[in-house]
């Protein structure tokens, strides 16, 4: 049977070249346009095309079968600018500010603007009660009836109340030939009146806290659970803290108070056998921003005052000294690692009136629990191989590498979590939550790589280990040198660092794997066998072996 795995037949790609992967019996030979094409022992072929615009067309011939396969490049047409006449007297269509709700604090300033025709008199704005005369401005249009722009800048006053103050939609009104046109705007402008007493207070453990008030926002330090702080502004779905950071409203528990002067009256480390433990007294759990480097942990503690640390315990197994320093309203401490990458995983709380921070020792090897997850699964199978669904794709062969680490471990005496065991789907977010509540000694994601179609596939090959969290870079490394090592790559320092869901982890040193590039036929060859994937899983159990010895 003839497999034509990716791109499906009639897709539609932008690129001047794409690869087709698939496969074959590969006791018979497959001709694409006439011309017998390279094969791996198991039949599977990867093909880098050219593609015309418009319909391109391959001929596959393969046991007396002829399948027609076809990829498009549609032509980019740019489609000309149709200039906006005015036929009626009136405000141009969506030109009325706002088009939808805007809000603003007192004294900041806002813009009201239409599009009216050129020859109107007494182009006026109202809202709040308040008329302003617009200004004319750039021309739009001389066709039709000639029209342009006007525009006032106003302020936002001060309104009664707290929070968010309706002063309702802008009305638009102009006279033009001797007639009244008045239109109100789409969407209502709003004062944010900022109450002094109102607090959010962090519902649970890591989390996401952003720079602005969006989801693609970037990221700032999740906040653990408690976590307190003033709102000082608000939108329909986020709210943002006196800090800087803003989040989901569903994050926060809102109340009413004045926060306390939240000065530290003193601060204590010690140590166990498993943690070592820094404390603070403080009269609330305030909002923070910590910082991994490969020489140490820096926490800033925003509108608190700190004091001098005291001297760490000469039995702690992480820190070799502790710095301060008030940095305007913010207290900054600064912890030097005994090692580089000295870091295992932390975790923060407030309990009876202190702010502790709880970080994981070195982990022993003998009984170390490892986390390991087995990337994609159930209704998302992830990445395709030249078998396309008729054989291993991205999340099978993930599975696969995983029971064998497991397998592997479990027999050195390591205790081992799977974050799934069967073709189930599993979210992100069940993954990250999975790794926090157990609490491993190390986390190991378990993927395989693919490519654009536009690129060559066949010049990509072998594992990539990427990290997110700083503290997380120095297993990449080991990982990394481990894996290639096992399988014969040359990609012996290939580890990166990326935003990734199941990486972005404060409590252990979380990694993620991928394998090889299943889209790749010729390196597939080697990454559905059971041979390859005993290597591979031998490779794993070796970086984390060796880490754990580091």
């Amino acid at each position: 049977m003839l497999i034509i795995a990716y791109p499906s037949s009639g897709a539609s790609l932008s690129s001047a070249k794409s690869y087709i992967i698939g496969a074959g019996d590969p006791n018979y030979p497959i001709t694409v346009n006439g011309q017998v094409i390279d094969r791996t022992a198991s039949g599977y072929f990867s093909l880098y095309v050219d593609l015309n615009y418009g319909v391109n067309t391959f001929t596959f011939e393969h046991k007396g079968k002829t399948v027609t396969y076809t990829l498009n490049r549609p032509q980019s047409v740019t489609t000309p600018t149709t200039p906006y006449v005015m036929e009626t007297a009136g405000f141009k269509p969506g030109s009325l500010w706002p088009t939808e709700d805007k809000r603003y604090a007192p004294a900041e300033t806002f813009s009201m603007s239409c599009v009216a025709p050129s020859g109107a008199t007494s182009v006026t704005a109202k809202l709040d009660g308040t008329v302003y005369a617009l200004n004319p401005g750039t021309v739009i249009s001389t066709d039709g009836i000639p029209c342009r722009t006007y525009a006032y800048t106003a302020t936002m006053v001060k309104h009664a109340g707290l929070r968010l103050i309706d002063t309702g939609t802008v009305t638009y009104q102009f006279v033009y030939n001797g007639k009244t046109y008045s239109t109100a705007s789409a969407g209502s402008v709003y004062c944010y009146m900022q109450d002094p007493t109102l607090i959010g207070i962090i519902l649970n453990d890591a989390t996401i806290m952003r720079t602005s008030n969006t989801s693609s926002a970037d990221r700032r330090t999740p906040l653990y659970k408690g976590a307190m702080d003033y709102i000082v502004w608000e939108t329909p779905a986020y709210y943002q803290l006196r800090y800087g950071g803003w989040t989901l409203k569903e994050n926060v528990k809102t109340g009413s108070m004045m926060l306390p002067n939240n000065y530290s009256t003193a601060m204590n480390a010690f140590s166990t056998p498993s943690k070592t433990i820094i404390r603070w007294k403080l009269p609330y759990f305030p909002v923070y921003e910590t910082v991994e480097s490969d020489t140490g942990f820096s926490i800033t503690l925003y509108n608190t005052s700190g004091r001098q640390p005291m001297p760490l315990p000469s039995s702690n197994e992480l820190f070799s000294s502790v710095s301060f320093r008030q940095v305007k309203a913010n207290a900054v401490y600064t912890f030097t690692t005994k090692r580089e990458g000295g870091l295992y995983g932390y975790k923060l709380s407030y309990e009876d009136g202190y702010l502790q921070i709880a970080f994981d020792n070195p982990p022993a090897v003998s009984g170390a629990t490892i986390l390991i997850d087995a990337g994609h699964g159930g209704s998302d199978p992830g990445a395709t191989g030249p078998m396309g669904r008729y054989g291993d794709r991205e999340s099978q062969l993930n599975l696969r590498v995983a029971q064998a680490v497991r397998d592997k471990l479990t027999a050195r005496g390591f205790k081992v979590v799977m974050a799934r065991t069967d073709d189930s789907s599993v979210t992100l977010d069940t993954r990250a939550a999975l790794i926090r509540s157990t609490d491993p000694a190390l986390s190991v994601s378990i993927h395989h790589n693919s490519m654009d179609a536009s690129q060559n596939i066949a010049n990509y090959a072998g594992p990539i280990t990427f990290y997110t969290e700083n503290q997380s870079k120095r297993f990449a490394k080991v990982m990394q040198t481990a894996v290639s090592a096992a399988v014969g790559s040359t990609r012996t320092n290939d580890f990166r660092n990326q935003a990734l869901a199941v990486c972005r982890i404060q409590e252990c040193p979380a990694i993620l794997v991928e394998m090889g590039f299943i889209s790749n036929p010729f390196e597939y060859e080697s990454l559905a066998s059971d041979s390859y994937i005993d290597k591979e899983a031998q490779g794993i159990v070796n970086g984390i072996v060796n880490f754990l010895n580091s």
